[in-house]
């Protein structure tokens, strides 16, 4: 299933992140950007600001899971995102197995090419962010775990779904 089809059949969907962004391209122009993260969508959709303030799609770039945050760096060439490494992509409730809970990464990094005009994943990045959180990420899954004893983590964690708003019948 492609995420086209994925996006059609949501009801209902909720903004879990938005940062805006400058950034300079190779001749010098102001390129103005918005990044959204969607929640239970394993992308980042990026809208270009236009001069006149018309607002367009420009790409959504796909990420190793689903998207739950996302910041820009102080220069705004960068946009980091965190990964949900608790659901499947493209849902909210189905969990991972607890075997693949813990992706490579759990942290994403974007960063924006002068050469192509593009924003692209910056595997360099990435990887040495991962390395240098690698044992702390460790340490936290190991006793997080031990704690829970096979009980679901999301009913100790304040998710989107507790901001949400519910009509009557919820």
């Amino acid at each position: 299933m492609d995420q086209k089809t994925v996006l059609a059949n949501y009801t209902k969907i909720a903004v879990c992140g938005l940062c805006p962004a400058e950034v300079r391209s190779a001749v010098g122009e102001l390129r103005r950007y918005i990044a959204v993260a969607v929640e239970g969508i394993p992308a980042i959709f990026l809208f270009n600001i236009a001069d006149n303030g018309a607002m367009q799609q420009e790409a959504a770039i796909s990420t190793e899971g689903n998207v739950i945050g996302i910041t820009v760096s102080r220069n705004q060439d960068h946009i980091a995102y965190a990964i949900d490494t608790e659901h499947k992509q493209f849902s909210q409730s189905q969990l991972v197995d607890m075997d693949r809970r813990m992706p490579s990464a759990s942290i994403g990094i974007m960063s924006y090419s002068t050469m192509t005009g593009n924003w692209e994943h910056n595997v360099d990045l990435q990887q040495a962010i991962h390395l240098a959180t690698r044992d702390l990420s460790s340490h936290v899954y190991q006793t997080m775990g031990a704690k829970l004893k096979g009980r679901d983590s999301a009913g100790l964690l304040y998710g989107l779904e507790n901001l949400r708003k519910r009509g009557q019948d919820e």
